[in-house]
């Protein structure tokens, strides 16, 4: 085993789908972006539709223009999110909750909103290489998509992968892939941008939130945009009003900022989902060396 590597004792699972075929990446990824074993993190071989890790002695299949990296990121500790997971692997579930956003009319205020601050972070430009994980079915994709010269579109998901392929469509500089937020196939500052939205609050566990985003800011060259449950909104302090106590998978801005300094990277700029302080936030945060 490599220093610093994951320790498991399980093989990954393989996710093969069948989804329309993206002829211009289904042979391997688009000009800049590199593969890594998600387990060792070595470069991949890239074979006939398969990459090859040399070390670990396993495969990646390129199924139908899908790149499929994820691993069981319980293999390596991580249990909080497993259930999570397990549940929008179904096609059915997948739906169901892209549905909602579209009936409730909360939810689709929410999306605008998300996509406001979201665009508002960014600055209107996601810059020239993006990684969207998890991305879900597409529904806070629309600003990377209309920006990204080089989008990777990411979730453990296969139902949400293919319903959001069918939203958007096969084009250059697209790359669709399975993968963990916890284990993600890329060499370290491998792209501009990272967005990681709506993971972090599935996390009870602090160590695992702190993993999760160290994770994002080492395959970031320049900034992540993290969402996560504020424990200053108003809904905590309602919480703790009635003496309840505040969610468990909530973070203080300050706990962002400690995560954000091991990695030698600083929060820039942190916005709520609403102006009355819902309890989502964004955090904009950017590496040092690029910051400075």
């Amino acid at each position: 085993m490599m220093p610093g590597a994951p320790n498991r004792t399980k093989h990954q699972r393989f996710i093969t789908m069948t989804l329309p075929v993206n002829t211009n990446l289904a042979a391997g990824g688009a000009e800049g972006i590199r593969f890594v074993c998600p387990t060792c993190r070595l470069a991949l071989q890239a074979g006939n539709d398969v990459y090859h890790c040399r070390h670990c002695a396993d495969e990646f299949r390129v199924s139908d223009g899908i790149h499929c990296f994820f691993i069981d990121s319980r293999d390596a500790g991580v249990t909080e999110i497993g259930r999570y997971t397990e549940s929008f692997r179904r096609p059915e579930t997948a739906a169901a909750y892209q549905r909602s956003f579209e009936r409730i009319a909360r939810k689709r205020w929410r999306t605008r909103r998300e996509l406001s601050v979201l665009d508002e972070l960014l600055g209107g430009d996601p810059g020239p290489s993006v990684l969207n994980i998890p991305c879900g079915s597409g529904r806070l994709s629309p600003p990377l998509h209309n920006g990204a010269g080089t989008l990777l579109e990411a979730d453990s998901s296969p139902g949400q992968l293919s319903l959001n392929r069918g939203r958007f469509g096969d084009c250059e500089g697209r790359i669709w892939m399975t993968a963990s937020a916890f284990d993600i196939p890329l060499p370290d500052d491998a792209v501009e941008t990272v967005v990681c939205a709506r993971l972090s609050h599935h996390l009870n566990c602090a160590s695992e939130r702190a993993r999760l985003l160290g994770e994002l800011l080492r395959v970031a060259r320049r900034r992540v945009v993290f969402s996560f449950r504020n424990r200053a909104s108003l809904s905590s302090w309602s919480r703790r009003l009635r003496g309840k106590p505040v969610h468990s998978t909530a973070m203080s801005v300050a706990d962002v900022r400690l995560i954000a300094r091991r990695h030698d990277a600083r929060v820039v700029r942190c916005r709520s989902v609403s102006n009355l302080g819902a309890r989502h936030t964004y955090a904009l945060i950017e590496k040092v060396t690029s910051a400075a």
